[in-house]
């Protein structure tokens, strides 16, 4: 069984991720972003995606699931760059997974957009030179524009100076250099 699985953006970069379910109960600290959220339209063409996710809940409940991913990295050396949570939210026992996770894997690096940064302690992760966590508008709570974020643009506006655009590339956002980053509504210009 494969944890960590790719889709055909993220695999132009070479990124792989791990996915809880979009949507309530699942994304602890969502609020606007639910009204126009791009898995609801993947769970509708898509219909054996959720049930994957719903999966991935599951399993990452589990106390051996970190050793589990752990393992899986190690027998894929190609697997270089890993975003967890594309779909769904950190957890806190999520947190404390992500971080044994990359703690174990040095050689590997790890980005996240999260709207639970209030919700959750993020600093062992944020102290990991591979690890970085990008606070995502559309929550509860506002981020803090001193630390990387991201915004979400409507379609045909500019992005704002001072801001890279990720929305063809996920990897421009996990450039640790990137501290700013836009993204266009429903991933697309």
């Amino acid at each position: 069984m494969n944890i960590l699985t790719t889709n055909t953006k993220l695999s132009r970069d070479g990124i792989y991720t791990f996915n809880h379910p979009s949507g309530r109960p699942y994304c602890i600290g969502a609020d606007s972003c639910l009204g126009f959220c791009f898995w609801d339209n993947i769970y509708k063409q898509y219909p054996n995606t959720k049930p994957a996710h719903i999966r991935n809940w599951e399993l990452s409940q589990k106390p051996f699931f970190a050793d589990m991913v752990i393992y899986e990295l190690q027998s894929n050396p190609r697997m270089k760059l890993i975003r967890p949570y594309a779909s769904g939210e950190y957890t806190k026992k999520g947190v404390e997974d992500w971080h044994k996770i990359a703690s174990a894997m040095p050689d590997r690096r790890f980005y996240s957009y999260t709207k639970a940064y209030k919700v959750f302690d993020f600093s062992a992760l944020e102290k990991l030179k591979n690890f970085k966590i990008i606070q995502s508008e559309g929550g509860i709570h506002p981020v803090d524009k001193r630390k990387p974020h991201a915004i979400i643009v409507d379609k045909g506006q500019p992005i704002p100076d001072g801001y890279v655009d990720a929305s063809e590339s996920d990897a421009i956002g996990a450039d640790p250099r990137n501290k700013k980053i836009a993204l266009y509504r429903k991933g697309g210009k």
